[in-house]
């Protein structure tokens, strides 16, 4: 069972949308979750321009 992994943007944790990529073990090649930036990017844009 593998899950999603979400981002932290903007003092949230937010799950990225859009396509997922796969988190593999390195040790075992197993996947253990999956995790998208999609969406990440316009949180992290109006705090830049809120702290100019």
């Amino acid at each position: 069972m593998s899950v999603q992994l979400q981002n932290y943007a903007s003092g949230q944790w937010i799950a990225g949308s859009g396509k997922q990529s796969d988190l593999i073990d390195a040790i075992t090649g197993d996947l253990i979750g999956t995790t998208s930036s999609g969406g990440c990017h316009e949180r992290t844009d109006g705090f830049k321009k809120a702290s100019n």
